[in-house]
């Protein structure tokens, strides 16, 4: 994600008729960061440096929390770090995850102050 596009700009709309006359109008235009979300409904932590991680892309954010969980429904995997993602190791196990579907949350503070919520499922693929 980029911030090569946001920032003021200064617009200026010339119009000319076909008798001559003319006018124009200048209008400041702001572009600002926007909110993006994407999150991947499969990974293959197989350590090939290849879809290891399973996290969402994020921009635009305040505040984040990132959830996996198990079929059980406990958790697994928690983070704040929008550079984080889960590797499939359960550390209070002290073992790899087997193949299988489990359920992620996002919860989301965007700059604009609006809170946003993500809920689903993925495939683990050993």
């Amino acid at each position: 994600f980029s911030d090569l596009d946001s920032g003021t700009y200064f617009v200026e709309l010339y119009v000319e008729s076909n008798k001559g006359c003319y006018s124009s109008d200048i209008q400041k235009v702001v572009i600002d960061n926007a909110f993006i979300f994407y999150i991947p409904n499969a990974f293959t932590p197989n350590r090939d440096q290849i879809n290891d991680l399973f996290m969402p892309l994020v921009d635009g954010v305040e505040e984040y929390d990132f959830y996996v969980y198990s079929r059980q429904g406990q958790e697994i995997f928690h983070t704040k770090n929008t550079n984080d993602g889960w590797d499939g190791y359960i550390a209070e196990s002290d073992e790899y995850a087997i193949s299988g579907k489990y359920a992620y949350a996002v919860y989301i503070l965007d700059l604009h102050g609006k809170e946003r919520k993500f809920q689903g499922d993925f495939l683990l693929i050993r």
